[in-house]
């Protein structure tokens, strides 16, 4: 795709043109709404699926096949086989975030063969209708016009709940690659190429940040619902929270949006101040003011026309209630898989420590203590701090973790990483709650060693 094409298709947003050069091109559609898609592996982008909003491929859940990883480039660090099952990690971002912000995990696990699935739900990313095309706003001939894309006309103006559950279900069901050839129904088919052998399964890592914890939880209750709780492997929750959150009213979304639209953006300029310390660490706003400035323009491109009533979810805790009623699917199920809770130490949104003890009683895992040292439940490394909660309910931290080597850190007992039931709490330093952007090196490797260990691998392999 050419330079100006994508440029356009983003918006004129420079940071988000250059994010998706790396990451590709492709969209798909579950009922009226239109979304792009991020598929890697250890070859680069993947092109299953339609490579303009208005080719987006139809989603119903049926796989869409597409050729197996090939090995992988040589690296220090271990990669997945190509004679052991694949693996796929699949993320949601959450409120105000996208697929790209996962980017660095992305690329990394891709290159070690895991494949990566990771959506813009709408409304955030390139899921939001291009500036100037037919049927978006101040668009010529059709001024104030709803958003809309292709022949399925104008969707709702904000996208409920249950759609995005529905679009997060049937992006795994089509790309995650989880069931054996004779439980697939017949659907559409990707680009011509050689098919995984049949029978071989792959199982999949459920990653999710700040309110997308909420949504990967739904998506494992859903699939626990079908029988199919054992395609999930593992969950990791960056950011998660399970407190009772303060209960605001924003019954004022609805006047906001009949400011005037420069009145809006201003307001919005106002509010991004005050968030950059939610949002980020004290380090990373001194050392790293281009990444602040970036993400700014890249979420200046989410419409505050579908962002503001999304916070309406926020309101008389139903966040918190929505998470708890996914979290008991897991607490109920009879297998459940490993979970790793990841946060930022200096995390403005959700407090690491009580967040992550609020989390684990939500699960059903072993009393974790809420404060960080002297507790016992938490191994201080400079930069990392871990706690292991196994399903007898024994608290375990490795006391032989090494900092120096940081590749061959684990922070916890290696053999309790992989066991069902297992709890894993990692609190990185110099960080807040875009720790994935922060302390990209340190979060890649956590997420590397959680998913390894679901496949059985060797954690001292390098």
């Amino acid at each position: 795709m050419g330079e100006d094409r994508l440029l356009a298709l983003c918006g004129g947003c420079a940071p988000l043109a250059a994010e998706s050069k790396h990451l590709g091109l492709q969209f798909a559609s579950v009922g009226p709404w239109k979304f792009r898609v991020v598929t890697l592996d250890s070859q680069g982008p993947l092109r299953l699926l339609g490579d303009t909003p208005e080719s987006a491929t139809a989603l119903d859940g049926a796989p869409i096949e597409a050729p197996p990883p090939e090995a992988p480039p040589a690296s220090k660090d271990a990669s997945i086989s190509s004679s052991k099952k694949g693996i796929s990690a699949f993320f949601v971002h959450g409120l105000c975030g996208r697929a790209g912000q996962f980017q660095h995990q992305l690329h990394y696990l891709a290159q070690r063969g895991v494949r990566c699935i990771a959506p813009d739900l709408p409304g955030h990313g390139l899921s939001t209708f291009s500036k100037g095309a037919p049927g978006a706003p101040g668009a010529p001939g059709v001024p104030g016009a709803p958003r809309a894309w292709g022949p399925l006309g104008p969707p709702p103006a904000v996208c409920p709940l249950e759609d995005t559950e529905a679009i997060i279900k049937a992006t795994f069901d089509s790309l995650a690659g989880t069931r054996s050839k004779e439980e697939k129904p017949q659907g559409p088919q990707g680009p011509p190429g050689p098919q995984k052998p049949q029978g071989a399964p792959w199982g999949a890592v459920l990653v999710g940040h700040s309110s997308g914890c909420e949504l990967v939880l739904e998506l494992y209750r859903q699939l626990v619902a079908e029988g199919r709780g054992g395609e999930v492997k593992g969950i990791c929750l960056i950011g998660g929270d399970a407190r009772e959150g303060v209960k605001l009213d924003l019954g004022f979304c609805w006047l906001l949006l009949q400011l005037p639209r420069l009145l809006l953006q201003l307001l919005r300029w106002l509010l991004s101040l005050p968030s950059q310390r939610l949002l980020y660490g004290r380090e990373t706003r001194k050392e790293n003011p281009q990444l602040i400035q970036h993400e700014k323009l890249i979420n200046a491109e989410n419409p505050l026309n579908s962002i503001l009533p999304i916070l309406n979810w926020f309101k008389r805790g139903e966040r918190r209630k929505e998470f708890l009623k996914a979290a008991a699917a897991y607490r109920d199920s009879s297998s459940r898989p490993p979970v790793l809770l990841l946060y930022g130490e200096e995390d403005s949104v959700c407090a690491a420590y009580p967040a992550a003890a609020a989390v684990s009683r939500a699960l059903g895992a072993a009393p974790i203590s809420s404060t960080p040292l002297p507790g016992p439940s938490y191994l201080r490394l400079p930069y990392t701090a871990c706690a292991v909660e196994t399903p007898g309910g024994a608290s375990s931290s490795s006391t032989a973790c090494s900092s120096s080597s940081s590749s061959s850190s684990l922070h916890a007992s290696p053999e309790l990483w992989g066991k069902q039931g297992a709890l894993t709490v990692a609190v990185v330093g110099r960080a807040g709650h875009s720790v994935m952007l922060e302390q990209p090196l340190e979060v890649n490797r956590i997420l590397w060693d959680f998913v390894r260990q679901q496949l059985n691998e060797d954690p001292n392999a390098k």
